[in-house]
């Protein structure tokens, strides 16, 4: 629970695993095994679902530009945003926009 905690108080900023590791009492490397024993899913997955999760309401719900979105929330790099959310959503950000405001 501290785990998801701190990931969802801090998905949109720099996310260093070691920091969640350490603030369960992990090392990184058991902390990890245990995480995706549990959940099913790399930390670094979980933390680009949440974010890319968050960029589907920010596409509904602002005119922000996709790269301005993808900053906000915490990705460094368009291209990544960008393939990341056509792998979750199976569409582009511009797409998947269009699709939601016409509905």
């Amino acid at each position: 629970n501290r785990a998801y905690k701190f990931i969802f108080a801090h998905f949109a900023a720099t996310i260093r695993h070691e920091d969640i590791a350490r603030g369960v009492g992990m090392s990184l490397s058991a902390f990890c095994h245990y995480f995706k024993r549990v959940t099913g899913r790399t930390l670094t997955d979980f933390i680009n679902d949440i974010r890319i999760g968050h960029a589907t309401k920010l596409l509904i719900e602002t005119d922000n530009h996709v790269s301005e979105i993808a900053y906000q929330i915490g990705f460094e790099s368009l291209s990544h945003f960008n393939n990341r959310f056509r792998k979750l959503t199976g569409v582009c950000p511009k797409e998947y926009r269009r699709q939601h405001q016409a509905a």
